[in-house]
């Protein structure tokens, strides 16, 4: 999964769960399940076209606990 920083909360939240974290900029080749990020910006990736074929979670107005929730409900990817 992949979490702007400024997350450190939910980043803990979902580590204790035992979820795999890498920066936002790292998530087009790392092959994450999620991305979770502020909401505050529109464009996540700066310049580059990239687009993810996961589920986004703008975490603007939920709990660490509610972002968990939505993160569960979404299938993860087999592991190599």
């Amino acid at each position: 999964m992949a979490i702007e920083e400024g997350l450190s909360q939910v980043r803990q939240a979902v580590e204790a769960r035992g979820w795999q974290v890498v920066p936002l900029a790292e998530a087009w080749q790392a092959g994450v399940d999620a991305v979770v990020c502020t909401g505050q910006d529109d464009d996540l990736f700066g310049d580059e076209a990239i687009e993810l074929e996961v589920p986004v979670i703008q975490a603007e107005g939920l709990t660490a606990e509610e972002i968990l929730r939505r993160l569960e409900r979404e299938p993860r990817r087999e592991q190599s």
